[in-house]
């Protein structure tokens, strides 16, 4: 629903009502509201991205990703999943567990993680400094050396 053109534009023409009629010092303070978002990265938010023709352009990359997407490929990750690290998050609503189960059924050679840090999907939006930290981990495990 959220996807097809007419509602897309209706939604980035609000956001750009919202910008027009609100202070952008509201704005900032709606946004620093959400507990997705830290102080620096709501500022982010707001001064990138909240804006008619971003919101437009990530709701249609959204409806292509949906269209073009359909069954697992499981030849090509049994082939090629060795070259693969799949970090799936336990609880950020995006990908349901059942997704990671299928993933670490089919792709037996390659890293098929399940999140023990409740990071959330949107992990650079308020823990990037925590999804840095696994990321490091990895690549020690993987590189077998020590990062400093």
């Amino acid at each position: 629903f959220m996807f097809q053109p007419g509602v897309r534009h209706t939604v980035a023409a609000v956001v750009d009502m919202i910008r027009w009629i609100f202070p952008i010092r509201v704005i900032h303070k709606m946004a620093n509201l959400s507990q997705n978002l830290n102080a620096d990265n709501s500022h982010l938010v707001v001064d990138k991205m909240l804006h008619g023709s971003c919101v437009n352009s990530v709701l249609s990359m959204a409806a292509d990703e949906i269209r073009k997407i359909g069954t697992l490929n499981e030849d090509f990750y049994k082939q090629w999943g060795h070259k693969f690290v799949m970090y799936y998050g336990r609880n950020d609503n995006w990908v349901p567990i059942e997704c990671f189960k299928k993933m670490k059924r089919v792709n037996t050679g390659g890293k098929v993680v399940l999140c023990e840090n409740n990071i959330s999907h949107a992990f650079v939006t308020s823990q990037s400094e925590e999804m840095a930290l696994v990321m490091t981990e990895m690549l020690k495990d993987e590189l077998h050396c020590e990062l400093g």
